[in-house]
């Protein structure tokens, strides 16, 4: 059984296009669980309205509080029951394969080292502005290199794993959570925790997403320029830099337990060779 969890907050802008493109999933053999977190849009309004569209495939949690993104997909994790789940962004589309192609590589995974090994597959996204023009590849705008952050500790100083492309099978979900009192986005917490446990992270290879950009977007993509403007502006900017790192530190720690000089270290390195 395979359950996509969504996530929704004041999300009537760009919702029903998702919804939409979940109902277009060529492998429909899942159920949609969606937790509102407190919208005070139109959001329940349309998630009531697909309701009757999707039938017994969609069921809704309701609890009424607002515990923001990272904690609302925990509460959706801890009650899934399923052998694997996706994530789901409320302003994203997926193309009509992604369910497909993730459960063919989970297949390929698992049938080489078996369920009971902690597993993630994931994929590159298609950057698009808001109206669903594409910019790009998110790898590239970000100069994210995968390749070298192969180790728990390398991992730790810049995740690669991005929640809206992947699938995660049972065993992950049991070594991720609870998500730590440091935590701060869920697929970061995911990855690392698979990770630490000699779990696999396998790449699908194929981007299967429109990873929408607008100006309310919790996470979105941010262009890695080169050239002295660039550096000048993050330079600028030391003190933001600090604290987001210090703060990407704590989550770390609580998972890998790693040493401030270690994942300053790694994190110098890894900026050095990508």
């Amino acid at each position: 059984m395979t359950e996509i969890l969504l996530s929704t907050y004041n999300g009537a802008k760009y919702l029903s296009q998702q919804l939409d493109s979940l109902l277009q999933q060529t492998d429909r053999d899942w159920t949609l669980v969606v937790r509102d977190d407190g919208s005070t849009d139109e959001t329940k309004t349309i998630l009531q309205h697909y309701q009757k569209q999707f039938g017994a495939g969609m069921r809704i949690m309701e609890d009424g509080m607002h515990v923001g993104s990272l904690r609302s997909f925990e509460r959706l994790l801890a009650a899934s029951k399923a052998d694997y789940c996706m994530f789901a962004d409320q302003d994203d589309v997926w193309l009509n394969e992604k369910v497909t192609h993730a459960r063919q590589c989970m297949a390929r995974s698992e049938a080489e080292t078996g369920p009971e090994v902690p597993t993630v597959v994931y994929s590159d996204l298609t950057v698009t502005d808001e109206h669903l023009q594409v910019l790009g590849s998110y790898r590239e705008m970000v100069k994210l290199r995968p390749d070298l952050l192969l180790k728990p500790e390398q991992m730790a100083v810049n995740n690669y794993v991005t929640g809206c492309t992947a699938m995660i099978n049972r065993a992950a979900i049991k070594v991720s959570l609870p998500f730590g009192e440091h935590a701060l986005v869920h697929d970061a917490v995911i990855g690392l925790a698979v990770a630490a446990a000699g779990g696999r992270i396998v790449d699908i290879g194929v981007s299967d997403i429109r990873y929408r950009q607008h100006a309310d977007n919790v996470v979105g993509a941010i262009e890695v320029r080169s050239g002295w403007a660039y550096w000048r502006k993050k330079i600028k900017g030391i003190k933001t830099v600090c604290r987001q790192q210090y703060a990407n530190y704590k989550q770390a720690r609580d998972i890998i337990a790693i040493s401030p000089s270690k994942f300053v270290w790694n994190r110098c390195m890894y900026l050095i060779k990508r």
